[in-house]
């Protein structure tokens, strides 16, 4: 772990963006419509 630490260079971005309210709103929805019905047996 030291090693890879020394030697791997950082690849965070600089300017990363905020963090997207809707997308994150979308996305569980779209996996819930996903899970729901296979966990109930549909």
């Amino acid at each position: 772990m030291l090693f890879a630490l020394r030697f791997i260079p950082e690849s965070r971005d600089q300017q990363a963006r905020r963090l997207d309210p809707l997308g994150m709103l979308l996305s569980s929805v779209g996996l819930l419509l996903i899970a729901y019905p296979l966990t109930m047996g549909g």
